[in-house]
């Protein structure tokens, strides 16, 4: 009913759980959407997730270890912050959450790419990396350099994204 109303015009919102936006094409085939429909309907996907922000009361700077530095994907060593833990924030080190995003925008190279039954979701995944797109782990990973959430949360949502 979604694709109908979206492919005649209206402008359809929608939740899919998966794990970033390439698996919102994925999973509405594997819902039984036509390729050919799922291109002309989709305008757009948008990933998020919820990482937790560090206690500002009692985070703690640090520079980057050599495994830091390589996870990160850092040239040189920068300062980071790690939780430490005080009474505002419970010993947990965090306060609040703060939202990672991955949006794209349907290209009309994507359209097509979607279309073809032989094209495999990795070559899409391709085309959305060459259009620059940020990623939610690159989100993510603006955030600890921004002193915002730790590599703690990051290496979980990375660990996550591989599953």
């Amino acid at each position: 009913m979604a694709i109908r109303a979206a492919i005649t015009g209206h402008l359809v919102f929608s939740t899919l759980h998966t794990n970033d936006t390439i698996g919102a094409i994925t999973r509405m085939a594997d819902m039984g959407v036509p390729r050919y429909l799922l291109a002309d309907a989709l305008l757009g996907a948008i990933a998020q997730r919820l990482v937790r922000k560090l206690c500002s009361n009692c985070k703690r700077s640090a520079l980057t270890t050599p495994a830091e530095t390589d996870r990160l994907k850092l040239k040189k060593p920068q300062t980071i912050y790690h939780a430490v833990g005080c009474r505002a924030c419970h010993q947990t080190g965090y306060y609040g959450r703060q939202a990672v995003f991955e949006v794209i925008g349907m290209t009309h190279d994507m359209k097509q790419m979607i279309e073809n039954a032989h094209v495999h979701v990795d070559e899409i995944r391709g085309k959305v990396l060459e259009s620059q797109t940020m990623m939610i782990i690159d989100s993510c990973r603006k955030l600890v350099l921004d002193g915002v959430t730790s590599i703690e949360e990051y290496d979980t949502l990375t660990s996550f994204e591989n599953e």
